[in-house]
């Protein structure tokens, strides 16, 4: 069995003028409910051993700050979490090396929904409500998955344990 954490970077400011999406910063309420995101994976027991994070600002930092309160894990920077869509990274998932038990991403929408939507079983009906409802900022998604090998990982099979959110929503 597997684990599959997907988060979307937490809440962040638009992007200034003359500036590019890419260096985008998190917002004040992005830092703090980054933040609160690190102590309650760490108070569930939520251990990635490897992180693969998008290269943007808004990615790095909220990989950071969940770091900062015990969630650990080898963070692996992939530039096709930002440049890619959902089936460039459920490619990534797939060639993840098999010793590895517990895998987030660290990423953005369109494609972090999209991949939760793909990979969940449809049940329970409750979280899937939650999924149906968006994909917002700072959201984590935890999926077991019934596969001794990320190669092996199926659409649609995927049980969805554990749906976080920021209490600021």
């Amino acid at each position: 069995m597997k684990r599959l954490y997907l988060l979307r970077h937490a809440l962040t400011l638009p992007t200034v003028p003359g500036g590019r999406d890419f260096e985008r910063v998190l917002a004040p309420q992005g830092e703090s409910d980054a933040r609160a995101l690190g102590i309650a994976m760490a108070e569930k027991s939520y251990h990635p051993q490897l992180i693969y994070c998008s290269p943007t600002q808004r990615t790095q930092r909220t990989c950071a700050l969940i770091q900062t309160h015990g969630v650990t894990g080898n963070v692996v920077t992939q530039p096709i979490i930002y440049e890619g869509g959902r089936s460039d990274i459920f490619a990534l998932i797939k060639n993840t090396p098999e010793h590895v038990q517990a895998l987030l991403i660290v990423g953005h929408n369109p494609s972090m929904h999209e991949l939760a939507a793909m990979l969940a079983a449809h049940e329970p009906e409750t979280f899937l409500n939650v999924l149906a409802a968006g994909y917002r900022p700072g959201m984590l998604c935890v999926l077991d998955c019934p596969r001794a090998a990320w190669a092996d990982l199926q659409p649609g099979e995927n049980r969805l344990i554990d749906i976080i959110t920021s209490e600021n929503d």
